[in-house]
C-alpha cells in the first residue's frame, strides 16, 4: 500500500481495485445474492417447484439443528454417576 500526504496527513492508498482486509458482505449484498439465487431456480425448475424446493431446504435446516444439539449435549457429557 502507498503513502502520501493528503492535506497535511498521512493517508494511505490501496492499490485500484483491492479490497480491505477482512471485507464481508453486508446486509444489502447478501439480500441481492438471495434474490439472483430465487430467480435462477425458478427459471431453472419452474415455480411449481419451489414447495418442494422449500420443504427440503426445511428438513436440512432441522436435521442440521438436531445434530448441532446433540453434539452440543455430547460436549457436556453426561455427569459421573459413581459420585467421585
Amino acid at each position: 500500500m502507498a503513502e502520501r500526504r493528503c492535506g497535511g496527513h498521512l493517508a494511505s492508498v490501496a492499490p485500484i481495485g483491492a479490497r480491505p482486509v477482512g471485507y464481508h458482505l453486508g446486509m444489502p449484498d447478501t439480500l441481492v445474492v438471495l434474490i439472483i439465487i430465487l430467480v435462477v431456480v425458478v427459471v431453472w425448475r419452474g415455480p411449481k417447484n419451489l414447495p418442494e424446493i422449500g420443504r427440503m431446504l426445511g428438513r436440512g435446516v432441522r436435521s442440521a439443528r438436531t445434530e448441532i444439539k446433540s453434539m452440543r449435549k455430547d460436549e457436556d457429557g453426561p455427569a459421573d454417576s459413581t459420585g467421585q
